[in-house]
């Protein structure tokens, strides 16, 4: 028996390879199982209102960020929020006052510990007061 595992994205394949050689016939059998190894959800909506749920907006993932960048950007583009820290999270604020009810724009780049390529994600989110 043997194991072969292939990296594609975030999708981490692992085929067993089970192969017996006979005379005319050859029997093989090939299982492949999917494994989903890290994930990063970004939400599109939250709520500013400091009632303790969903006040800040923040990318979550299952696995270690490296070389990551977070920013929110308002519908002209502007630079609103941006950080180094995945556990850091925008909080609805803009220059210390409360943003607007609208849509905004964020990116992330970023990097998983366990994957050597970086990535990007981008989207937008609704602020709701």
């Amino acid at each position: 028996m043997k194991q072969l595992s292939f990296v594609f994205g975030l999708l981490l394949l692992t085929s067993i390879f089970n192969a017996q050689l006979q005379a005319a016939h050859t029997p093989e059998s090939l299982n492949i199982s999917a494994n989903c190894m890290c994930e990063l959800y970004v939400p599109n909506v939250f709520s500013p209102n400091n009632d303790g749920a969903n006040d800040f907006f923040l990318p979550a993932t299952n696995c270690v960020l490296e070389d990551y960048t977070f920013s929110v950007y308002d519908r002209w583009g502007q630079l609103i929020f941006q950080t180094t820290n995945p556990t850091e999270g925008w909080d609805g604020r803009i220059k210390s006052e409360p943003a607007s009810q609208d849509t905004y724009i964020y990116a992330v780049e970023y990097r998983f510990a366990e994957f050597p390529d970086p990535l990007v994600t981008h989207g937008s989110v609704a602020v709701i007061r």
